[in-house]
């Protein structure tokens, strides 16, 4: 029997062992001759989700479960209508669970194993239970990278973009939205210009001279990131640099995916 699509659970204190055996019955996760007799949800990173909810989830079974997940991680939209309400703008939730549903299988990107993903048809209601990473070490976005892990994302995301390269036109991508449309960069340029005066104001003496330059000069470029007068003041040094530096990168990231999507 085939899981509601009108009643996902929204939060890990609605799920259930009942539920939660359906799921992994339909995914194929877990063998129809076992079920979960006992869940227990503990918030991740609580306080730390802005557009989503994350839950490590341990379970526990009778019967054969074989391999299935003796822990996953569960995640649900925000339940602040604001940021949810960014989510829907963008199909935050949509494209996630199509990327599960759809694509996930035919990329060599590492990813977490999905054992169930759903959205309701009505509305952008969604629920993922996916395989727990938790003993791998995350990015740090306060610290940063150094050179050697920036080279190692740089390349991952070349080899990704490489499976498709030039294949977008393909019928299984036309769900897809480009990032390069109006809502987009509105909202992006909008969220930028809210920001950015209480950055400078709050963060700028966290950050090295070498780094506050950097980022001085990409904002001088930005409409409405501030002051009218201080992006005259920075516009005319700054921007040939930062087209420069930009064309650079974009180059570097191309002509890798050009590349690998040639050995492909």
């Amino acid at each position: 029997m085939a899981i509601d699509r009108t009643k996902l659970p929204q939060s890990a204190e609605a799920l259930t062992p009942n539920w939660l055996t359906e799921a992994l019955h339909e995914s194929g996760s877990l063998a129809r001759a076992a079920r979960v007799v006992r869940c227990d949800a503990r918030p991740l990173g609580a306080g730390g989700g802005l557009i989503g909810v994350v839950a490590r989830v341990a379970l526990e079974y009778a019967g054969d479960a074989g391999d299935a997940p003796r822990v996953l991680i569960a995640k649900f939209p925000s339940p602040v209508a604001s940021n949810r309400a960014v989510a829907d703008t963008y199909d935050m939730y949509g494209r996630e669970v199509r990327f599960y549903q759809e694509l996930s299988g035919a990329t060599k990107l590492p990813h977490p194993r999905c054992h169930f993903a759903a959205r309701a048809p009505t509305s952008s209601d969604f629920v993922l239970l996916l395989e727990d990473l938790g003993d791998r070490r995350i990015g740090d976005q306060a610290a940063g990278s150094d050179l050697r892990e920036a080279e190692i994302v740089i390349d991952a995301m070349a080899a990704f973009h490489a499976e498709s390269f030039g294949r977008t036109h393909e019928p299984r991508f036309a769900w897809i939205t480009s990032h390069a449309n109006d809502a987009q960069i509105a909202g992006m340029e909008a969220g930028f210009a809210f920001g950015w005066p209480r950055f400078t104001s709050e963060l700028a003496a966290s950050f090295s001279t070498s780094a506050s330059s950097t980022w001085r000069r990409w904002a001088a470029g930005y409409s409405g990131c501030s002051s009218t007068s201080h992006r005259s003041a920075l516009a005319s040094s700054a921007a040939p640099r930062r087209r420069s530096s930009s064309r650079t990168a974009a180059t570097r990231f191309s002509s890798l995916a050009r590349e690998k999507s040639a050995r492909a």
